[in-house]
């Protein structure tokens, strides 16, 4: 069940870009393509563009996706003040680039890349021009237990190589699998050829800014990704940007160097020196997405301690809407340089006092009570302050518990369980703490993968037991302190969630609960605390979120011996509730005792002010606007103050290019403090199609806090499209057998308005409407014309559908009638022009469907309906639509998830050979359910999974040159 938090979610991650279908390289389309670009580089027959489109696809296994953590991993190096016009670590006063590898037929580029910088490094680290270190790849593939030949990330092996270490390529061989098995033939002095890097940061996030990267390569060379595409694969020489094909996938390579002249970095690739230049390519900045996230290994390690701070606690004491600035400084007291960066955690403490689930009254709980249970990536803390037990001869802790938390089974790598709880002690006042075993009941695991996995949990190792799963009720807890009689005993009771599953996933999650403490020496009660407003426990934690309202400025950066650097922490509270806030500002770095870094801990406590007023929302009564129909706006305020506030007045305006076109003003009684109150504005109709601005804003205000939430901007786009059925707006009072469905045909989108309740064929004896409820207004117009596409099948001659026109909404006159069968889509049109002569201030329309007692087929099926001021054009009945996709698409699968039926849709701008196949996560073919040229136009695709398990599918169509992939959920 939780193998998902790695194994699942890194399939899903990676998987993608690996499920193809052979194809033949087209390289002549390419060079024909560089050549009308006028791109600086060639293309050529290689041993890459020789393999099949799938085996090609193997080779780019580098994920793509946004790392976690990236932000609080930021680094932010020093620059010179300007940059050599080009480097290049292969002549840079000697080489110091390893030669080129070659990964095979296995997605191991994030492995190859990480290895390529580290053995760099590790040259230029120690000046060792002659060595030529060659790393094993394999190594980490066998023995990471993570990522492997269906893709991983350079960050995760860097990871792996900081904490373990990575041997010489002779101790595990290459061998273009990622059998885990393989670990076990490793050499027998492995440990002794370990080769490891002080740390690790990302010069880069989202944006890969190029003075970022050449402040990095200027160290030395560093591993970046880019996205591949087809042309990329025939790459023989010049300066690389993408010019034909469909993106493949990610792929991992090291930048060893930059040309300023021709706007390029030099990159060493993994697939062997008879590919591209001699393993190398060059490839124009800016290109392909080369230079997001870009890892670099910190230069070298000092000696220390040598990081200090000027302080260890920041306190803000804010309102709502407030921002403050304070500062710090990271000292450097050591020889060397020192590099470094911070980031920020928000720290959830969770435990609290509760009457929810209580053993008697109110209990400690650690959970969100808004959620009723915990997320992902907690460690909380709830301990007694120092106890003196040094004169008891036999104290004991009891207390109550229950404990609702994931299920220990399926863990794996040495732990079995998941999420869990303990108690720990501390013999020193909390200087150190180990986990106590107790009398009774005993621990349900011995390992618990939330306390100890590097990556998924809190990296403290194996060894760390625990309760998990279920306890059944309450339960009496007690453990034997005997030998821990000191002056300076805390107890602490922990729990820790891992990354991969909780209440969110599974709402009978409630979290750990603690009620009746007491520490007794015989019949001398020591301590006691059973939840009362009033006690002396103390909270404490670890989270994995940024925190919000914190963000640091100068976050990183080079230091030098006896400098400084000041760090800005700036405070914005905009938009968060009052309350008390805590976070922790950790640092990253070259120190040798990194693991004794100082950590700064942030306090905000945050209030409301005494006035402050708010547009919460702009009311509109649907999220398109058509012509010809009444409007009207609405606004909810939010009391966001101390104080009740009354006669509270809003503006609306509306404005086309900055002329006001409408303006109405509202009040509210009252709203009182932590309410909302709804100000309505006159209706407005539009009689022509145009853009606006539609403008709320808080008026006359007294004592008001903040000015930044008293006004809303909405742009407001007004159209002749009234319905394409998509959503439910409540447009239609459709009567029995109308509904709005996506089972049989819709002319755009995925849903149309059928008369047959979803299913074929329509019922018997039907005589019922589909009415346009709002109607079209038709004072300030000389003309008004209704639209709407429209197929049919219907029993010819005996059953009937009628297109409808009415003043009043009780007298109707037939503008249309259909029977027999059109399978086409149509246009047709209701003239509401007679009506207007008549001199009606308004219209409705409808349609309307009738059936006798026998025969039947879809029925009229009615999509799209348009409303226009102008007069009608007389549409030929023959008429086909022409409105055919502009581009491909493929969209998401409804519904999802799905059991056991889910419908696909397509769009073909152009006649094209289309393959719509679906896929396991293993990559394996489950079915393909297109496989034909077909014309342009709209598809819809129905799939049965009812022979199937339930899991992640991946579905994929390949049309001509385009290429997508998505994912759907099968969930029985």
């Amino acid at each position: 069940m939780h193998r998902r938090k790695t194994g699942l979610f890194l399939i899903a991650l990676f998987l993608l870009p690996f499920i193809s279908i052979a194809s033949d390289y087209d390289l002549e389309s390419i060079q024909a393509a560089i050549r009308q670009s006028d791109a600086r580089w060639t293309a050529g027959e290689n041993w890459v563009t020789q393999l099949t489109s799938e085996e090609r696809r193997m080779m780019l296994g580098h994920s793509m996706e946004k790392p976690p953590f990236a932000e609080m991993l930021y680094i932010d190096l020093s620059r010179p003040k300007s940059f050599p016009v080009s480097i290049d670590w292969r002549n840079n006063d000697g080489n110091w680039v390893t030669p080129v590898r070659n990964q095979g037929n296995c997605g191991s580029c994030w492995d190859f890349s990480a290895c390529a910088q580290v053995e760099s490094w590790w040259k230029i680290h120690n000046a060792d021009l002659d060595s030529m270190p060659n790393l094993s790849e394999q190594f980490i593939l066998s023995c990471h237990f993570t990522d492997g030949c269906n893709g991983g990330h350079i960050g995760y092996a860097l990871d792996f190589i900081m904490t373990d270490g990575v041997p010489s390529e002779s101790c595990l061989p290459y061998q273009e699998v990622d059998d885990s098995s393989l670990c076990d033939t490793k050499c027998a002095d492995w440990e002794s050829q370990l080769m490891t890097i002080p740390a690790w940061g990302y010069v880069t996030l989202e944006e890969g800014i190029i003075d970022n990267i050449k402040a990095a390569v200027l160290r030395h060379p560093v591993s970046a990704s880019f996205t591949v595409y087809a042309d990329f694969y025939a790459y023989s020489g010049g300066v690389y940007e993408h010019v034909y094909g469909a993106e493949e996938g990610g792929h991992a390579i090291l930048i060893v160097g930059w040309d300023d002249e021709l706007s390029c970095w030099i990159c060493k690739n993994s697939w062997g020196p008879d590919w591209g230049d001699n393993g190398y390519f060059r490839i124009k900045w800016g290109d392909s997405g080369l230079g997001s996230y870009t890892p670099f290994i910190f230069e070298s390690y000092i000696e220390g301690p040598t990081l200090t701070t000027t302080k260890d606690e920041l306190n803000f004491d804010l309102r709502v809407g407030d921002t403050e600035t304070q500062t710090f400084f990271v000292k450097n007291s050591g020889t060397g340089n020192l590099e470094f960066s911070c980031y920020d955690y928000a720290i959830p403490l969770v435990w609290h006092i509760d009457t929810a689930y209580a053993y008697d009254g109110k209990s400690w709980w650690c959970a969100d009570p808004e959620l009723g249970g915990y997320r992902n990536g907690w460690l909380q803390y709830l301990q007694t302050p120092v106890i003196d037990l040094s004169a008891s001869s036999s104290p004991v802790l009891t207390f109550m518990t229950k404990w609702a938390i994931e299920d220990p089974a399926g863990a794996s790598d040495g732990y079995d369980g998941w999420d869990g709880c303990n108690v720990w002690i501390s013999t020193d006042g909390g200087e150190n703490f180990s986990v106590i075993t107790p009398t009774s009941p005993a621990y349900t695991c011995t390992d618990l993968w939330s306390f100890g996995h590097p990556e998924q949990g809190w990296n403290m190792g194996l060894g760390i037991p625990g309760w998990a799963g279920f306890s059944d009720g309450w339960v009496n807890a007690e453990f034997d302190l005997s030998a821990y009689r000191t002056n300076s005993v805390i107890i602490r009771w922990a729990f820790a969630s891992d990354q991969g599953y909780s209440t969110p996933d599974s709402p009978e999650l409630l979290g750990f609960f603690i009620d009746d403490i007491a520490i007794k020496d015989g019949s001398t009660t020591l301590f006691e605390d059973y939840a009362n407003d009033q006690n002396a426990m103390t909270l404490s934690g670890e989270g994995f979120d940024v925190a919000p309202w914190l963000t640091l400025k100068n976050s990183g950066g080079m230091v030098s011996p006896s400098d400084s650097a000041e760090v800005s922490v700036i405070i914005t509270t905009r938009g968060v509730k009052p309350g008390e806030y805590y976070g922790v500002i950790r640092f990253l770095s070259n120190d040798s005792t990194d693991t004794a870094l100082p950590t700064i801990r942030c306090n905000l406590t945050l209030t409301a002010p005494d006035h402050d007023l708010s547009v919460k929302d702009i009311w509109l009564p649907y999220p398109s606007f058509f012509i010809l129909s009444k409007l009207q706006f609405g606004v909810e305020v939010a009391n966001e103050g101390l104080n009740d506030e009354t006669d509270v007045q809003v503006v609306c305006t509306l404005q086309d290019g900055g002329t006001i076109l409408y303006c109405d003003t509202s009040a509210i009684d009252l709203i009182a403090t932590a309410e909302t109150g709804i100000a309505m504005f006159k209706p407005i109709m539009f009689s022509e199609p145009s853009e606006f601005s539609l403008t709320v804003e808080l008026i006359n205000l007294t004592d008001d806090y903040n000015n930044y939430n008293n006004i809303a901007d909405l742009p407001l786009e007004v159209g002749t499209y009234i319905d394409g059925f998509e959503n439910d707006y409540g447009f239609w009072e459709m009567e029995e057998g109308w509904c709005r469905s996506r089972i049989i045909d819709r002319h755009s989108g995925a849903y149309s308005a059928q008369p047959n309740d979803g299913s074929y064929p329509y019922a018997n004896n039907l005589n019922s409407s589909m009415v346009f409820k709002p109607g079209i207004d038709l004072t300030q117009v000389e003309y008004a014309t209704v639209r709407y596409w429209a197929i049919y099948q219907i029993e010819n001659n005996k059953d009937f559908a009628y297109a409808e026109m009415s003043s009043d909404s009780v007298n109707w006159i037939t503008m249309q009638t259909f029977t027999g069968m059109n399978e086409t889509w149509r246009q047709y049109e209701i003239n509401l022009k007679p009506l207007i002569d008549e001199g009606a201030e308004k219209a409705w329309f409808r349609f309307r469907f009738e059936s006798d007692s026998s025969g039947g087929g879809a029925g009229i099926i009615i999509d799209d309906v348009s409303i226009y001021p102008e007069a009608a054009v007389a549409i030929d009945p023959n008429q086909t639509d022409t409105s055919l996709p502009k581009e491909y698409e493929l969209s998401q699968n409804y519904p999802n998830p799905f059991n056991p039926l889910t419908t696909f849709n397509y769009e073909l701008p152009r006649e094209s050979n289309v393959i719509l196949s679906v896929y396991d996560v293993s990559g394996r073919l489950v079915k393909t359910l297109v496989n034909q040229t077909q014309a342009a136009g709209y598809y819809t695709v129905n799939w049965d999974a009812g022979r199937h398990s339930s899991g992640i599918y991946i579905y994929r169509i390949q049309a001509g040159n385009f290429q997508k992939t998505k994912k759907c959920i099968l969930l029985k």
